[in-house]
């Protein structure tokens, strides 16, 4: 059994691969791969009514598989993504704002200009291996809000 559960993730993981590199519209192919692995999840189960009493509130769940599927992703669908969707437009309207102001250039010039006076690579190498781990430990939210923040407006 846990032969066929291997193969079943790779060839989804395949499809869903070559279905994003043959250009189809990628929201649509990993929304059916992931309806794809939960229905998987629920084929490979011993007790498939615990799937979504462990993605659910165990209130929720109705016993029916596909019934609790379509709530599931009306959740996310209804929490998760309307939230993310307006994050992607703030940093969106923010990364234009950096842009037409001139200001995205500025941060780039300005970021750049400490590492540019190390000429070394080995050196950047070394402060790049210390620091890492010191910034997932000591502010690990900001680090990200802030990259969220400014790659956006250093690639539009």
């Amino acid at each position: 059994m846990e032969v066929i559960k291997i193969i079943y993730i790779a060839l989804m993981t395949i499809l869903v691969s070559y279905a994003i590199i043959k250009r189809y519209y990628p929201q649509g192919v990993l929304l059916l791969g992931g309806v794809a692995f939960l229905s998987g999840a629920w084929l490979f189960s011993e007790s498939p009514a615990t799937i979504m009493s462990s993605l659910q509130n165990r209130e929720a769940v109705t016993g029916i598989y596909l019934i609790d599927m379509y709530y599931h992703l009306e959740h996310l669908f209804s929490y998760r993504l309307s939230g993310l969707g307006l994050s992607i437009m703030a940093i969106g309207g923010f990364s234009y704002f950096l842009s037409y102001t001139g200001a995205s250039n500025e941060l780039i010039f300005y970021a750049t200009k400490p590492v540019s006076k190390i000429r070394n690579p080995y050196i950047l190498l070394g402060l790049f291996i210390l620091s890492e781990p010191f910034s997932h430990f000591l502010s690990p939210q900001p680090r990200a809000w802030g990259c969220s923040a400014c790659l956006p407006s250093t690639l539009f």
